[in-house]
């Protein structure tokens, strides 16, 4: 009951705040109310500031491992999802997988990240962000199946810790 009374409070001065932006894109006058200039201002009128706010960044949550037959609860964006069938080939959490590879290049088979320092050399590719000290082509690594393939080589030998974003 307090908390229906609270959202209701509040719709009303979000409202207020959303007729008091939309008046005032509206010539009046000093009353903030379109009428003639010999009018009186209302006794009750009162100014507020809309605030503008940003809702937070959503990004997958990294949970225990489980068997891939399980299903998630995790919603990725559909670019994401369209590369699941390919993860679903491998011997991994591709729950997990999918997190990383949103993580990584947000599932953009193209990203390149010609900065990320190897040591030796200098960038990491495709979808998961494969890392030139493994030796392969960077166009080779933008083919999502390579890249995947290469992928799983990668998390054979070291896991999933082989990605930072792990």
């Amino acid at each position: 009951m307090i908390v229906h009374f609270v959202e209701r409070q509040s719709m009303k001065l979000l409202i207020g705040a959303v007729l008091v932006l939309v008046i005032g894109a509206i010539p009046t006058n000093r009353s903030g109310i379109n009428t003639n200039d010999n009018a009186e201002p209302p006794k009750n009128v009162v100014k507020t500031e809309a605030v503008k706010t940003t809702p937070p960044a959503t990004k997958p949550v990294r949970t225990a491992d489980k068997p891939s037959n399980t299903q998630s609860a995790t919603v990725y964006p559909v670019g994401c999802e369209h590369y699941r069938p390919m993860l679903q080939k491998y011997d991994w959490n591709v729950d997990t997988m999918l997190r990383i590879m949103q993580a990584e290049s947000g599932c953009n088979p193209t990203n390149h990240n010609i900065n990320d320092n190897h040591g030796s050399c200098l960038g990491s590719y495709g979808l998961l962000q494969i890392g030139c000290v493994h030796g392969y082509d960077p166009k080779y690594l933008e083919d999502p199946k390579n890249n995947i393939a290469v992928a799983y080589k990668v998390y054979k030998s070291s896991g999933y810790n082989a990605w930072t974003t792990y």
